[in-house]
């Protein structure tokens, strides 16, 4: 092949390659995620001023004493607050919600000094542990960008 026929094979190419990609977006650095409603501004904005992060809505640490496990249970709780999580969050939030409730009410049985017995309880926590992700992804996509 001589340089000739080279040189105009490869401008060629290039020119259609450029082509080809002229209609493309160019984007430098990560792309954007997606674009939180309203709704969504206002709970990330609230639950944040309330104190609330990726961790709040999750498993307890069960094996704490009594009065530590409360103290963790309470403080969520107050970070929960009455706000109105968004639709794709309502589920997994509200079944924490009530979980924390559930391990607040057994707690207030028992003896100072004591964990959590409540086998059902033990259960229902690592059946939640799924959930916990999907609000914990919410967070760190929506609220902690």
């Amino acid at each position: 092949m001589t340089g000739k026929l080279r040189l105009l094979l490869i401008g060629t190419l290039a020119l259609v390659v450029f082509a080809a990609c002229a209609n493309l977006p160019i984007r430098l650095g990560p792309s954007p995620g997606p674009r939180p409603t309203i709704e969504v501004t206002e709970f990330c904005a609230d639950f944040t001023a309330a104190g609330g992060d990726a961790g709040t809505v999750g498993p307890l640490e069960l094996s704490k004493p009594r009065e530590q496990l409360s103290e963790q249970i309470r403080v969520r709780l107050e970070y929960m607050g009455d706000l109105e999580p968004p639709p794709v969050i309502e589920t997994p939030w509200n079944n924490y919600k009530n979980y924390f409730i559930g391990v607040q009410l057994a707690l207030a049985d028992q003896q100072e000094g004591s964990t959590l017995d409540d086998d059902d309880l033990v259960q229902r926590g690592l059946e939640l542990y799924g959930q916990s992700r999907i609000v914990r992804n919410f967070y760190l996509v929506y609220c902690d960008a």
